[in-house]
């Protein structure tokens, strides 16, 4: 998983032919959020929810069938045509990796590549300082972070799971014995579906539309 840079992209391709890529949708969303000035402000919140929406696809057809359905809906509103357009040449033609970035991409893996980034920020602010180093003086911070890093293991524990409060028992507590049972079904092996708090649809009729779409 990574962003859309050209050189990342080809590298991917050359040495991994065969694997699924996949791309970060949080760089996919913090740009179209940069292209917002081509939108009238009191349009934006709808077409920000169209994406997000967009972006919970299940399956290849569904998120392919949900892509053409959006861009005839935007086609209709000449107030946005230059992001339509936008929207279409960046992610649908140039990237089809868009293709590759919604949730039912790659079940049980991240969205988004926040660790990666979030290792790159540490490099950054406490090595290289943000500067283009030459390579001799590369080798020697890398030297450091490893020495830093391998350190930093032996002295912290490897958290394998995430740590559940007293807190967040009680309030799953509260919310299994406050959830309509009824409405919790199964999908597969040990999957259910579960409704949300503010759920646009019924977990029987999503069940249902998935279950249509596999066929």
């Amino acid at each position: 998983m990574a962003d859309g840079a050209p050189g990342i992209r080809k590298a991917q391709k050359d040495l991994f032919p065969g694997a699924k890529r996949l791309m970060c949708w949080a760089h996919v969303i913090r740009k179209c959020h940069e292209h917002r000035k081509l939108v009238p402000k009191d349009k934006w919140n709808q077409i920000d929810l169209d994406i997000h929406d967009l972006q919970l696809s299940f399956s290849d057809s569904l998120f392919q069938c949900g892509a053409s359905l959006l861009m005839k809906k935007w086609s209709s509103d000449t107030l946005i045509k230059q992001f339509q357009e936008y929207f279409y040449d960046q992610w649908i033609i140039k990237l089809p990796l868009w293709r590759e970035k919604y949730e039912g991409a790659g079940i049980n893996i991240p969205s988004t590549n926040n660790g990666c980034e979030s290792l790159n920020g540490k490099i950054k602010q406490q090595y290289t300082l943000r500067n283009e180093l030459h390579l001799s003086s590369f080798l020697s911070k890398i030297e450091q972070i490893l020495h830093d890093w391998s350190t930093n293991s032996l002295l912290n524990d490897f958290v394998t799971k995430p740590s559940i409060s007293t807190t967040l028992e009680l309030i799953s507590i509260k919310w299994s014995n406050s959830i309509d049972k009824i409405s919790i079904l199964h999908w597969f092996d040990s999957w259910y579906t579960v409704p949300s708090s503010n759920s646009l649809i019924a977990p029987a009729v999503w069940l249902q539309m998935y279950q249509q779409q596999q066929q």
